[in-house]
């Protein structure tokens, strides 16, 4: 799934919590939409209950036992991934 900017602007978009977890546990799609956030195609939209959602459902580990990130990639990658909110 490739993004598509429009006339080179950046796409806002708020990323639900289920996407970027399905992303971490390497499922679906939702790899390309993060993949667009961290290459500057996509500018993630986020508050700070969205930020806490994110924090809360990254650290249950018994949810993320299939990850391909230890505990310590993952905050590693929220903390990328919510400098790059506006």
């Amino acid at each position: 799934m490739g993004v598509t900017t429009i006339s080179g602007m950046t796409i806002p978009a708020v990323i639900d919590t289920n996407v970027f977890i399905d992303a971490c546990l390497g499922t679906g799609a939702a790899s390309s939409v993060v993949r667009a956030c961290l290459q500057g195609e996509v500018q993630p939209l986020m508050g700070v209950a969205l930020m806490a959602q994110y924090e809360d459902v990254l650290a249950r580990d018994e949810l993320m036992a299939a990850c391909r990130l230890s505990r310590d990639k993952r905050e590693e990658l929220l903390d990328i991934f919510i400098a790059l909110y506006e």
